[in-house]
């Protein structure tokens, strides 16, 4: 199983809000739906230590702002269909591989 998120982490998000920015709303949304950083970081096609930087209230390169808010509507949609969140962490391979052209579509 892959590395869940930190109480610190949790406890750090807990008092912010979308005024914080977008990638606190990243952060939120990818802990409620237990997808593992490796995860969003292959994703979004950045390192998993930029997605722990985001998550922290880094920013968050203007180029790569589309596919972050791409995500978080994906996240969203799946949510509401009860996808997510992920159970364990096949569910997350698989949930991961339906998102990318190595998955089936």
């Amino acid at each position: 199983m892959p590395r869940t998120y930190s109480a610190e982490l949790i406890k750090y998000l807990d008092g912010k809000t979308v005024k914080d920015g977008l990638q606190i709303v990243l952060a939120k949304k990818c802990i409620n739906a237990k997808i593992p950083a490796i995860h969003v970081a292959q994703l979004l096609g950045v390192s998993r230590m930029a997605v722990h930087l985001w998550f922290r209230g880094g920013e968050i390169n203007p180029n790569r702002m589309p596919y972050v808010e791409a995500l978080i509507r994906i996240i969203d949609e799946d949510t509401d269909k009860g996808v997510l969140p992920l159970k364990n962490h096949k569910d997350a391979i698989k949930y991961y591989e339906s998102l990318t052209a190595s998955g089936p579509n």
